[in-house]
């Protein structure tokens, strides 16, 4: 399972977009409308982990709910309900590649004219700092996460689409062919 994650503005959908049209993947978005029915959102996302899909995921809701549900909507069934831990302990034993999206703090927070949901600018250093807490935490649980960062890009620096590129095309040879 292939998903890019991030707080918004960190540049996923087109890095997603990107590397579906690079790799023959299908372009996949956790569906928003779950978000306040939890027996859908995870019964759709346990179809999700057992699919074969060649796809790649702008967001995964057992990820993003972990962030924006404590911060805008007062918590989060993925941190104590049995069967929502149960999602997130699948996709840690489903071959995965989680591909954090993360520029500057001072990038991510050029919002402009981009609509965001409610609370997101608002709660922004929250849910900018739990993104961060949550990635390290999955981490050292042993989920596979690399790092993309757009500003990298030109320079071809550690975290750019070069690199996470070489990481995918890997990722496709050895669970996806």
């Amino acid at each position: 399972m292939l998903i890019a994650d991030g707080f918004d503005n960190t540049g996923k959908t087109t890095l997603v977009k990107r590397l579906a049209e690079e790799f023959g993947l299908t372009y996949l978005h956790s569906p928003s409308e779950y978000k306040n029915r939890f027996d859908l959102m995870v019964n759709w996302a346990i179809t999700e982990l057992g699919s074969k899909k060649r796809a790649i995921y702008d967001r995964f809701s057992p990820i993003t709910d972990q962030v924006y549900g404590p911060v805008l909507r007062g918590g989060t069934p993925y941190l104590n309900d049995k069967r929502a831990m149960i999602v997130v302990e699948l996709l840690k034993n489903t071959p995965h590649l989680i591909i954090y999206t993360r520029p500057s703090r001072q990038r991510i927070f050029q919002f402009g004219e981009r609509e965001q949901m409610n609370g997101v600018i608002e709660q922004a250093e929250k849910l900018l700092s739990r993104y961060d807490q949550l990635m390290i935490e999955l981490h050292q649980k042993g989920f596979n996460i690399i790092r993309y960062n757009y500003e990298d890009n030109e320079t071809m620096g550690p975290h750019s689409l070069y690199y996470v590129a070489k990481h995918v095309e890997e990722f496709i040879k050895q669970h996806l062919s």
